[in-house]
C-alpha cells in the first residue's frame, strides 16, 4: 500500500525456485503485467502504467520461492 498513491514504475522479481514462476502485478485502473521467469534469473519488470494506485497485489505461482525487491516509484 502507498500513502500517498504512487505510480509503481518497475521492480525486480528473482526466481529462485527450479521451475518457471508466473509474476502478476496488479493495480486497480491499470493493465495487469504478467512476466514468466526461469529458474534462478533475475528479472527486471516494468509495468508501463500511466495512473498511481493506492494498493498494488504482486504475486508468483511458486510462493516463497520468488523474491521481489527494488521497486521503483514515481508521485
Amino acid at each position: 500500500t502507498f500513502v500517498p498513491a504512487r505510480r509503481l514504475v518497475r521492480l525486480q522479481a528473482y526466481n529462485g525456485g527450479s521451475s518457471l514462476t508466473t509474476i502478476t502485478i496488479s493495480c486497480v485502473g491499470q493493465t495487469t503485467k504478467t512476466q514468466i521467469i526461469p529458474a534462478g534469473q533475475v528479472v527486471t519488470i516494468n509495468t508501463d502504467w500511466t495512473g498511481i494506485c493506492s494498493t498494488v497485489t504482486v504475486g508468483s505461482s511458486n510462493g516463497w520461492d520468488t523474491n521481489f525487491d527494488n521497486f521503483t516509484v514515481e508521485n
